[in-house]
């Protein structure tokens, strides 16, 4: 057995059935530097996932830690999982059930330069899953999803 319990967690898709799970109690994730503007973003569609990545200086990249991680994680990227059918986004299910959206926040262990280096070591990256549900009451905080579509290529934003 590795360093921690995530050894034994199998690859994605993850089908998560909550009457299967058991309450345990970790310390707090912590999150450190997300108010940190990058010095530079860049989208990208490639057509199945819209990517966002950034450049941020040295010491003020986002990063996360705590919980039932070993190292400190720093931000790599965060990517999108949709369809045009609100039922059948999410990669994961959750008691059987998809989400329309499901968005991927990538962390590459700070010892690691990068996160292709991360991917060849064991804990060597990390990602955190959110899953969104689709409301018709009108919401301006997640109004990026409805401009993916114009992201057609690389899109650097300064």
């Amino acid at each position: 057995m590795g360093n921690t319990d995530l050894d034994v967690i199998p690859s994605s898709p993850l089908a998560v059935n909550t009457d299967h799970m058991c309450v345990i109690t970790l310390p707090s994730l912590e999150f450190h530097d997300f108010d940190a503007l990058p010095v530079k973003t860049t989208l990208y569609n490639n057509g199945r996932t819209v990517t966002m990545n950034g450049i941020w200086s040295s010491d003020k990249r986002p990063s996360i830690s705590g919980s039932s991680l070993i190292d400190r994680y720093c931000f790599s990227h965060l990517h999108f999982h949709w369809t045009e059918n609100n039922n059948l986004g999410s990669e994961h299910t959750i008691n059987g059930k998809c989400h329309a959206m499901e968005m991927h926040l990538i962390f590459f262990k700070r010892s690691c330069k990068t996160i292709f280096e991360a991917e060849s070591q064991q804990n060597g990256y990390v990602t955190l899953a959110y899953v969104f549900n689709v409301s018709y009451k009108s919401d301006n905080t997640i109004y990026i999803i409805h401009r993916f579509n114009f992201i057609q290529t690389k899109i650097i934003i300064f």
